[in-house]
């Protein structure tokens, strides 16, 4: 693996591997069905996804983090739930340490969802009704949790998030792994998922703008609404490139990766965030309205946000970042 960016192969492979995703998760199954993608998880894990990262020796595919952030891109152009990236990623994880847990993953038949952790020090999930792990971010690593018990869910998450969140009682870390090529992996899909986002709210953004009209014309006619399309157009791509940046550098390991990964999900919530609120003030009051999707783009941008850690924690692990550090001899899966 080489480059600056993924190869013509590596995005045909994917583009084949999701082309059922529109499908198979529409914007408008939000209107209605839970976030967790519970109808979908069957038919998700027969086509092989959540086996994407592992290696063969699980059930896995072996792809490499490249092919999984392209896939992640994907999943953000959806909205799918965070919980299927981490379930694909928790695979990945846990084959050495808890092999028989990685192939459940694999499988589908476990699943995974991200956690973060609360003001008062709780740890919490999005739409975790049959998750049995909990992977969280740290500033330098990552810990995954066996989770206990249902626990409390919080009031109106669902309108607020347009996912339920769950405060998880949480048995003590199944693993825990203190270093930068997990965390790095981590990121990067995240990242993916954030740019995904930030570039379909662009595009939903410029189809309203070609139908509404104003004072006889569309409004993406006027200066106003081509300056904002265009910024928003500038942020997708640039949160697109870095995050396909940040994947081959994770992948070969090179001596910026940790630094590109951070930099990727800055760079990539920013964009998601902007662009969705862009996104919502382009629809005008229709925008605000529940049976407009525009929101639940700014919901899963924010949910994306706070897995991460929130923003201050993810600009902090891009000043931390080493631009010179040696992943090629940082222990990890690979």
């Amino acid at each position: 693996m080489s480059g600056l960016s993924p190869t013509v192969e590596q995005r045909a492979l994917v583009e084949d591997l999701l082309r059922p995703l529109p499908q198979l998760l529409p914007h408008s199954r939000l209107q209605s069905a839970p976030a967790g993608e519970t109808e979908s998880w069957r038919a998700m894990a027969d086509l092989g996804w959540f086996a994407a990262a592992a290696s063969e020796d699980v059930g896995g595919a072996g792809l490499s983090i490249v092919e999984c952030a392209l896939m992640g891109l994907g999943l953000g152009r959806q909205l799918a739930s965070p919980n299927v990236v981490a379930t694909l990623f928790a695979a990945h994880l846990l084959e050495a340490a808890a092999p028989d847990l990685a192939v459940g993953l694999a499988s589908g038949e476990q699943r995974a969802a991200f956690g973060f952790h609360s003001n008062g020090g709780g740890l919490i999930a999005a739409d975790a009704g049959e998750v049995q792990l909990i992977v969280a971010l740290g500033e330098h690593g990552l810990t995954v949790f066996t989770r206990e018990a249902e626990g409390a869910v919080l009031h109106d998450a669902r309108l607020l998030w347009a996912s339920e969140l769950e405060i998880v009682r949480a048995a003590p870390t199944h693993l825990e792994v203190e270093g930068a090529v997990e965390l790095a992996k981590a990121q990067v899909l995240l990242a993916s998922q954030a740019a995904g986002l930030a570039a379909v709210a662009r595009e939903a953004a410029v189809d309203y703008a070609k139908i509404r009209e104003q004072f006889g014309q569309p409004i993406g006619a006027f200066q106003a609404i081509k300056h904002r399309c265009a910024d928003m157009a500038m942020r997708a791509l640039a949160a697109e490139d870095l995050v396909g940046f940040a994947a081959v550098a994770v992948g070969d390991r090179r001596n910026d990766a940790t630094l590109l990964a951070a930099a990727a999900l800055n760079v990539a919530l920013r964009a998601a965030l902007l662009n969705a609120a862009s996104n919502i003030q382009i629809h005008g009051g229709i925008g605000f309205s529940d049976e407009c999707d525009a929101h639940r783009f700014l919901k899963r941008a924010r949910l994306l946000e706070a897995i991460a850690g929130g923003s201050a924690v993810v600009r902090r692990r891009v000043l931390a970042a080493d631009a010179n550090s040696d992943l090629a001899n940082r222990a990890g899966p690979e």
